[in-house]
């Protein structure tokens, strides 16, 4: 019995041993479990805010892009020396964005950008976007960029809607022969050569300083187009009356045929090339781009604000048919045939430009003051300084 008695007092002493060691391991392990869900919790908290303050600044990334495009493309209600300050809002990726253009003078603007997440946070950009000044070549009736104009025939270089503003201008020579007439003035950094019944009225110019086209990045465009969405592969439009065209991005090619008339509601861009026939044509004051080459026809005169900007980016452009087309025809890095019968209201810039036959090229004098116009107004922009401030209460 006194075994027994020894044993059970044994065993009740290794149960309170056992307790106070649970004990012990439970209030070591709160110990270490509290900073541990404290680092984790903390970890996902600074996800979080980091996350939070990089979209504030794609957001406000996005405001400053905005308000380069519409200094670039000439928009309405831009700020000016009367009224120097322009304010607006727009929504990217879900943020507010408070956006605001400063006028400085005729060649700076100060742009501001603050996106907000909420009362406490906020991430603002302010940058600089200064002009490098126009070269002008989007004041002559015809420029050759980087090369040669070749007249012939009875072609004929005339402005509107008074005459002797009909300028042409070549980084290379002036070749003129036939019949072929200028009704304005003629200058080349190279030579002039008249032969035949050709002429030029207006002052002759040889040994220019050349001018240096802007260079014109096509991206935004194709941001503008994409807008509107986005057609995979060719687009053909054929038949008659009048289709509206635009924004859209076309992944292949562009064909317009029969008696169309398409009419652009915005900036259109075609990964490959543009045709037309038939008595078609394109009309309104938006932007249409070619990677490749574009052939062109018209039927008629338009109003200066609704002749499109016809620009190939790497191709070719081509006139054709009897009537007149409406456009300010670009390609820098392409040349421009003037052919048969076909006849320009507007202005052709190429690397050079040909044309023979009964080609005519009609200048209106009030183009040169579009503001829209890359290369014409206070010329191509800079981003001269880009500084990023963060606010968090």
């Amino acid at each position: 019995m006194k075994m027994k008695r020894i044993a059970k007092k044994i065993i009740r002493g290794e149960k309170g041993q056992s307790l106070i060691a649970v004990l012990i391991l439970l209030l070591l392990g709160g110990l270490v479990t509290a900073p541990v869900l404290s680092l984790v919790t903390t970890g996902v908290d600074t996800n979080a805010v980091y996350e939070d303050d990089m979209n504030e600044l794609y957001a406000a990334d996005g405001g400053i892009e905005d308000a380069i495009r519409n200094i670039i493309a000439g928009a309405e209600g831009l700020p000016s020396e009367s009224d120097p300050i322009v304010s607006y809002q727009i929504d990217v990726n879900d943020k507010n964005v408070d956006v605001t253009i400063t006028y400085i003078d005729d060649t700076t603007y100060r742009i501001t950008s603050t996106a907000t997440t909420d009362e406490e946070s906020s991430t603002t950009i302010e940058s600089y976007l200064t002009s490098s000044g126009g070269s002008g070549i989007f004041d002559n009736a015809i420029t050759a960029l980087n090369g040669d104009i070749t007249l012939g025939g009875n072609a004929r270089v005339i402005s509107s809607p008074t005459s002797g503003e009909g300028d042409i201008f070549a980084n290379g020579d002036i070749n003129l022969s036939g019949n072929a007439r200028v009704e304005g003035d003629g200058t080349a950094t190279g030579e002039i050569d008249l032969s035949g019944n050709s002429q030029i009225e207006g002052d002759e110019t040889e040994g220019a300083t050349p001018v240096t086209p802007p260079d014109i990045d096509s991206a935004p465009y194709l941001q503008e187009a994409e807008m509107g969405g986005v057609h995979e592969g060719n687009l053909s439009l054929s038949g008659n009356g009048t289709y509206d065209l635009g924004p859209l991005h076309i992944t292949g090619n562009l064909s317009i045929s029969g008696n169309r008339t398409v009419t652009l509601e915005g900036t259109v861009y075609v990964d490959g090339t543009i045709s037309m026939s038939g008595n078609t044509r394109i009309e309104g004051g938006f932007t249409i781009v070619a990677d490749g080459n574009i052939g062109l026809t018209g039927n008629s005169k338009l109003d200066l604000e609704d002749i499109p900007f016809v620009f190939s980016t790497n191709g070719n452009i081509s006139t054709t048919g009897n009537n007149w087309t409406s456009a300010i025809v670009y390609a820098p890095n392409g040349h421009v045939n003037l052919t048969g019968n076909s006849r320009i209201y507007g202005t052709v810039l190429g690397l050079s430009v040909t044309g023979s036959g009964n080609n005519k090229i009609e200048y209106p004098i009030g183009l040169s003051d579009s503001e829209s116009l890359p290369g014409t107004g206070d010329g191509t922009y800079q981003i001269r300084t880009w500084d990023i401030s963060h606010q968090q209460e």
